[in-house]
């Protein structure tokens, strides 16, 4: 099977980081990834970004599964995003959904109110992943346009992947 990205750019990506949205999209681009843009998709409720969780987590939990209940109905299979804390998130109501049924028929209670409805049949993957796992180093070796030789880099992942 053919894996299908919804792309989850998540809130810090759209706002305070564009520039990782951009260099995102530009990347899939040029290593031909596809994917559908998770337009209507909320913030993940993170701590960093508001304290959702820690306020209502019920709430939080049914706000990503209708994140993940949308993804899945525009026919993805996986989820991918950006955003170090959105792959803690999402990743991690994903795994509970699956793993609880009865969590997953309560959130589904709730999302039925608003016409939508979660299988649990998605990954949640993070873009860095989605290019060791999916894609593969060979494939991004052969796309490097400019090699950059004899530069330190530093990088920094996120504390969450």
């Amino acid at each position: 099977m053919k894996t299908s990205y919804a792309y989850y750019p998540g809130c810090s990506a759209l706002k305070s980081a564009t520039e990782l949205d951009l260099a995102a999209r530009k990347v899939m681009d040029k290593l031909g990834i596809t994917w559908n843009t998770l337009d209507q998709a909320a913030c993940c409720g993170s701590r960093e970004c508001g304290g959702l969780k820690v306020v209502d987590e019920p709430f939080a939990m049914a706000n990503n599964s209708r994140t993940l209940a949308m993804a899945e109905e525009m026919g993805a299979t996986t989820v991918l995003n950006v955003c170090s804390t959105c792959q803690l998130e999402l990743e991690g109501d994903n795994t509970r959904l699956k793993n609880k049924p009865s969590l997953l028929k309560s959130v589904n209670g709730i999302l039925d109110k608003i016409d939508l409805h979660y299988n649990g049949s998605l990954d949640v993957k993070n873009l860095l992943y989605v290019l060791i796992d999916d894609l593969g180093v060979d494939v991004i070796k052969k796309a490097v346009a400019r090699p950059l030789k004899g530069f330190k880099f530093a990088p920094f992942y996120g504390c969450h992947l």
